[in-house]
């Protein structure tokens, strides 16, 4: 695939207009007034100065706050598989990835310091590290409690399904393509040592920047005048709130090591629900051909299971295990009742999804509608 200009990624994009700034919280904000203020209004924002006491803050990196401590991460995580990405290659809308152990990554990152940053040096991004998973007990962070919410993970770790939390961690100049999160899910993340560059476009934004052919970029170079965007500097000790389908790009400006989330609740959990139903839309139109075959919504749920990352059975069985989750607490928080209100709103929709009735779930949506209704 193509090699990337990495010097593109590192400047501002052409035709930079001034941007508004996104909101500062501060971090003794209430969780009800996260919630209302920028999940339920699905706007970006930072929270300043969450992670001082995570142990992660206090051990990997030096006491100064200034370095990664190589030494410690090397003696707690040395021989942990992980997944890195070449950022000066390009492979389809992503960049070209090696799986490899820790402790080798640490020595690469090691000495492409020592060799000040050369552009002769691979340029290798740890990223999606599933390091809460496979060290359930190790508790280097917290979640903060505005992001506590979390039906994505809450449901995946009580079924052992894998989980969407993840570690990042590169030298600077490393930085992720231009993209929507999976699902159409909220993302939160927080630096514990460096600093990120952060470019978000609002929702709808993202059409200004696609080709003649519809294909958006991998990298962002210009933006266009009329296209509304943020430039956004995170610091470290911040948690930066990424809402439903805002698209963005991200560069380390330093060496920089984060921990993200990305994760659903009763606030977006509709738009997840369209996003699935538009992704089996383009899946039905791309085999067309098979449209006769009496299993044809069958292979359209193979398809968008392979493609989007789940399919219309496993959506009921999520949505449902978390409705029975809230219905047998005792007592029903407000929080609750709000999820089950939004989970009866998805089921609404289902009933009368044509591919529900041919997939025979019809009677399962029906009956979870009947007791979140007679709840």
């Amino acid at each position: 695939m193509d090699d990337i200009k990495l010097e593109n990624v590192l400047k501002m994009p052409k035709h930079q207009q001034p941007s508004e700034n996104i909101p500062v919280v501060d971090k003794n904000i209430s969780f009800n007034d996260f919630f209302e203020q920028y999940l339920l209004t699905n706007q970006p924002c930072i929270i300043k100065n969450v992670a001082d006491e995570w142990k992660s803050t206090k051990h990997w990196i030096t006491k100064n706050r200034t370095a990664v401590n190589f030494k410690y991460l090397r003696n707690k995580y040395s021989s942990e598989e992980v997944l890195t990405y070449d950022c000066n290659s390009k492979f389809y809308n992503s960049h070209k990835t090696e799986k490899t152990l820790f402790g080798k990554y640490l020595q690469y990152w090691e000495e492409y310091k020592e060799n000040n940053y050369s552009d002769k040096d691979p340029l290798l991004y740890l990223k999606d590290w599933h390091l809460q998973n496979s060290h359930p007990y190790d508790n280097f962070y917290s979640v903060p409690i505005y992001f506590k919410s979390d039906w994505l993970n809450e449901y995946l770790i009580a079924t052992k399904r894998d989980d969407y939390r993840f570690v990042y961690m590169g030298p600077k100049r490393t930085w992720t393509p231009f993209h929507a999160d999976v699902f159409k899910s909220y993302s939160w993340s927080v630096n514990i040592i460096g600093k990120k560059r952060w470019i978000f476009l609002p929702p709808g934004e993202e059409q200004h920047l696609k080709d003649k052919f519809g294909n958006l970029p991998h990298e962002i170079i210009n933006i266009p005048l009329n296209c509304k965007h943020y430039n956004i500097i995170q610091e470290a000790g911040d948690a930066i709130f990424v809402p439903s389908g805002w698209y963005h790009q991200v560069v380390n400006l330093e060496d920089t090591i984060s921990i993200n989330h990305n994760w659903l609740n009763g606030c977006n959990i509709n738009l997840m629900y369209l996003d699935m139903q538009k992704h089996l839309e383009e899946v039905k139109d791309e085999i067309d051909d098979c449209k006769g075959d009496s299993d044809f919504e069958e292979q359209c749920q193979i398809v968008l299971k392979a493609s989007y990352g789940m399919d219309f059975k496993e959506f009921l069985h999520f949505i449902s295990w978390i409705a029975e989750t809230r219905l047998n607490a005792k007592p029903m928080s407000n929080l609750a009742r709000f999820d089950l209100k939004m989970i009866k709103k998805v089921l609404e929709s289902f009933m009368l999804n044509k591919a529900v009735k041919n997939l025979v779930l019809l009677n399962e949506v029906e009956s979870l509608y009947m007791n979140i209704t007679n709840c």
